[in-house]
């Protein structure tokens, strides 16, 4: 699959039919669009496209990083996997921002992407000030010569699920919620590193996880029964995302005990799926008494990952 960074050096020799938008998690909606650019490409012998935006545009709007459900490569990686030809990066700053949306229309789609086709929600809004929506497109795509398809309201409404939706879920520790509105289980990925080493004494060494990058979403601090790759071999384990309260250790980590594993794989990339939140982050008034509370969610892990197997 190519991806292109800048539009402005690239012209497509090739018709295409694309979409646009943030597609932050490539959800299930999200995959019912991108499906239908694939297949509506192979039928009309064009190229497939996705124009997305990085960074997110909130991050830029509101001056506020966005913890995002999918990094770039990511984005990148599960668009791939559905088969369209090609993704725009397409940088969103603060003068893209307000780009008007005829010279959007103009200079983007027409010009450096030779659209012949977009199929776009009902609803869109883009350019400056949200000037432009589906009826700009149509009349513009009578102007320009590319077709318009527009996803009715009642497509989209035929499935409620947002981005915002599944952060929401993480945030609040509902891994099965977000799975379901995801359509598949929620990853993190990172290298290992050297800890504190306090799990290990405590009889569940673990492995320290520091997130590629930190625009990532991570869950709500908490205990999760976890699924992760080493090797090419799946291991369930236990994942805690907190800011060790008992031990007195403030700085926050992400750290998992994998089961029935005991290589050493400092330094190695791991990325990990979320299957089950067991229980929120609490300080114990002992390390005995936390000792013992690990135990029981070893035990309701491993009751869980039956569902799982």
């Amino acid at each position: 699959m190519e991806i292109i960074e800048n539009i402005y050096t690239t012209t497509q020799q090739k018709p295409t039919i694309l979409t646009v938008g943030t597609f932050d998690g490539v959800h299930t909606a999200h995959k019912n669009i991108i499906q239908k650019i694939k297949e509506q490409a192979q039928l009309k012998n064009y190229k497939s496209l996705i124009i997305t935006f990085y960074p997110h545009p909130q991050t830029i709007l509101k001056g506020t990083p966005i913890k995002c459900l999918t990094t770039f490569e990511e984005k990148a990686k599960l668009i791939q996997e559905i088969g369209i030809d090609a993704i725009v990066k397409l940088p969103f700053t603060k003068e893209l921002s307000e780009m008007s949306s005829e010279t959007f229309i103009q200079e983007i789609l027409v010009n450096a992407l030779s659209t012949k086709k977009i199929i776009i929600g009902y609803d869109h809004r883009f350019g400056k000030n949200k000037e432009g929506n589906i009826e700009l497109l149509k009349k513009k795509g009578e102007l320009y010569g590319f077709e318009v398809e527009e996803i009715s309201k009642i497509e989209i409404e035929k499935q409620t699920i947002s981005s915002t939706q599944i952060r929401k879920a993480l945030s609040e520790g509902n891994i099965t919620t977000a799975n379901q509105l995801l359509g598949r289980n929620y990853t993190i990925q990172g290298t290992i590193i050297h800890g504190d080493k306090i799990a290990k004494t405590l009889g569940y060494p673990t492995a320290n996880i520091q997130i590629h990058n930190p625009e990532k979403l991570i869950p709500m601090h908490g205990i999760y029964l976890v699924k992760t790759s080493v090797k090419h071999i799946k291991y369930f384990g236990m994942l805690y995302h907190g800011n060790n309260q008992t031990t007195n250790h403030a700085k926050e980590k992400i750290e998992i005990n994998i089961f029935q594993f005991s290589e050493n794989i400092y330094g190695e990339h791991i990325e990990v799926e979320f299957l089950h939140f067991i229980r929120h982050d609490k300080k114990f008034e002992s390390i005995t008494l936390l000792q013992k509370q690990i135990q029981n969610d070893e035990q309701t892990a491993r009751q869980i990952i039956q569902k799982y197997t």
